[in-house]
Formats: C-alpha cells, structure tokens, sequence
C-alpha cells in the first residue's frame, strides 16, 4: 500500500505543482484546462477518493469505530480549518491581487456596461440577474 500512497502523494505534487506554474505565470493559464491536465487530475481525484473508501474499510472492517472516526474528522476538519483561513487572510493582505481585481472590475464596468452580478452575455446580448436554467436554456437555444 505505500507505493500506492507514494504515487498519488506525487501526482498531487505534479498537479499542484503545475497549477502554481500557471498561477504564477510560469506556463500557459490554459495548460490547467487542457484534456490531458483536466483527465489526470479526475483520475487523480478517483484513486484518492477509492484509497479513502479501501482504507476507511479496512480501519472499520469489524464495525466502526466512532470515536476514533471522529476524533480523525476533528483533526482533518480542524487543518480544513486553518488552511483556509490563512489562505483567506493572506487573499485580503494581497495589494496586487487587490489591484487586478479593482481592475477587471472595472474593465466589465467600461467596457460592457456589467454593473451587477451575475451578468450574462450571449451573442452580444446582455442578460443581468440570475436566470433560472430553463431560463438560460431558453436564452440559449433562442441563439443557436
């Protein structure tokens, strides 16, 4: 089983490490997108979800467990957690990310008139408010 943990710790490490790439502007913000790239990261996401499912079967093979199950929740949710508020809190201290926010704002301000969200645009058409999906279908197949 280590091999196996040890693979899909390096796929995450080469996904990840292609996305910081892109993010950065290192590579193409399209390579992220690309067939290839989106395949290998479902497939990624599979095998990690089924190595959850294996290993959650055979730590609980005799009947769960609850208090370690929980106590393992606890600890998964508290890192959650902590990620994502220093992610958030290092989002509020970006100046520049700030400043291209700012300005693709207002960029959809002058330049197309998007004053509110969620605006739609098809076929040059601006749709503003949300639509509900019969509604966006019916937009849609009015411009096919």
């Amino acid at each position: 089983m280590d091999i196996w943990r040890g693979l899909a710790i390096l796929g995450v490490v080469v996904y990840h490490f292609g996305w910081d790439l892109s993010f950065f502007g290192f590579a193409s913000p399209d390579m992220m997108f690309s067939e290839p790239v989106i395949i290998f990261a479902r497939a990624l996401a599979g095998s990690f979800m089924f190595l959850a499912g294996v290993s959650l079967v055979l730590a609980h093979g005799n009947g769960v467990r609850w208090r370690k199950f929980r106590q393992r929740l606890a600890k998964v949710a508290a890192a959650a957690a902590v990620i994502s508020i220093v992610t958030f809190t290092a989002c509020l201290q970006d100046t520049d990310l700030q400043a291209k926010v700012v300005a693709t704002q207002e960029r959809g301000q002058s330049e197309f008139g998007v004053d509110s969200t969620p605006t739609f645009f098809v076929n040059g058409k601006r749709y503003v408010g949300a639509l509900s999906p019969e509604e966006m279908s019916a937009v849609i197949e009015a411009n096919l």
